[in-house]
């Protein structure tokens, strides 16, 4: 099973925006409802299902909101981890030179357990 960072870099949809969809759909469906049947329903019963999709439309808006705030944190986190990274591989080729030929940048890194060594392919 793919990570939702895999889904997104693979181009998939991320599930919330098809929740958010969904509410869409819903929200409209209320109010046309509500249009629909004001003449045989109680004014009070009206006011629900159009205060029902209002209350939907503002999940709506904050669902939005948060995606947009959880996209800016995972770049956030991707920033951090690739200057992480480039400091990591500066101190392992430090200590390579250090040491003269007995270990490699590579080698120092694995001894340390760290992945600052990325492959072509990313990983």
């Amino acid at each position: 099973m793919l990570t939702y960072k895999q889904q997104l870099r693979r181009g998939s949809s991320p599930p919330l925006r098809f929740m958010n969809n969904n509410i869409e759909q819903l929200i409209q469906f209320l109010r046309d409802f509500a249009l629909a049947n004001a003449d045989s329903f109680e004014p009070e019963q009206i006011q629900q299902l159009n205060s029902s999709a209002d209350a939907l439309a503002n999940l709506d808006k904050a669902v939005d909101e948060l995606v947009v705030d959880r996209d800016w944190f995972e770049s956030e986190v991707d920033r951090i981890t690739d200057e992480r990274d480039e400091a990591r591989v500066d101190y392992c080729r430090q200590q390579a030179a250090i040491v003269k030929g007995m270990a490699t940048p590579e080698q120092v890194a694995n001894n340390l357990n760290w992945d600052c060594f990325k492959q072509e392919d990313g990983k």
